[in-house]
């Protein structure tokens, strides 16, 4: 992450959703995934998470953990976020998928 106090933030995935219906494809989402971490982009919106399954090839995910086969290879210096519609997603299923954790202590104790 960056010392600046501006950071550059990419939605393509989640906004785009809006004109596709987050059907992607499995190869444009790693695809935009990567040449964004090329680009040196410190915050990449993957998508959603909404409450039904993720189905592969879609920007929609049901868990945080359903985002980790589009990441490649992971930068440290990228933060990748979903987008959280508050009345389409059950925020339990957010916290058991973190272990019981909030979103801060999970982020924490995943730093290395």
């Amino acid at each position: 992450m960056s010392n600046s106090m501006i950071q550059l933030l990419d939605c393509t995935l989640r906004d785009g959703a809006y004109i596709n219906g987050a059907d992607f494809g499995k190869e444009t989402i790693t695809g935009i995934i990567k040449r964004l971490q090329n680009a040196k982009v410190e915050i990449i919106e993957c998508g959603w998470l909404k409450d039904f399954e993720h189905k592969e090839s879609s920007s929609y995910f049901h868990i945080p953990s359903d985002l980790k086969p589009y990441i490649l290879k992971k930068d440290q210096s990228v933060t990748y976020v979903a987008m959280i519609d508050f009345d389409r997603y059950d925020l339990n299923l957010y916290y058991s998928a973190l272990g019981g954790l909030s979103p801060v202590q999970y982020r924490l104790s995943n730093v290395k």
